[in-house]
């Protein structure tokens, strides 16, 4: 479907154009952020992020009820580059693992909908 858009959009000759991906490497987790040479900006990208959560009111800390499911986050990291492959950006992002959403609000239709058990591929 992607293709056909692209060919709609550049025409017949739309294999000529090459994408090159970035080839940074990204860090995967905190620890591997840490042990790198450009560390500093990555914590310059988290606290940027935690800043920018903070301003826009989008959590608040709570204590949580007995018995309830928390859903665990994780912080994603990646280098923003421009058309000439060059860094001009290190962005951190706070997400919510999806799977357990998906999970949770599986669980949460079964019990509104009245819906028979629904398994889950692994």
């Amino acid at each position: 479907m992607f293709l056909a858009f692209v060919a709609n959009v550049l025409g017949p000759s739309w294999k000529k154009y090459k994408v090159q991906a970035p080839t940074f490497d990204e860090p995967k987790t905190w620890d591997q952020c840490m042990k790198r040479s450009d560390a500093n900006l990555w914590i310059e990208a988290v606290l940027t992020e935690r800043t920018t959560l903070l301003q826009h009111d989008v959590y608040e800390v709570v204590t949580a009820p007995p018995g309830a499911c928390i859903l665990e986050s994780q912080l994603l990291f990646k280098i923003k580059c421009n058309a000439a492959n060059e860094i001009i950006k290190y962005k951190s992002r706070l997400v919510v693992k999806g799977y357990k959403q998906y999970k949770e609000l599986i669980s949460l239709l079964r019990i509104v909908l009245r819906l028979p058990l629904l398994q889950f591929a692994h």
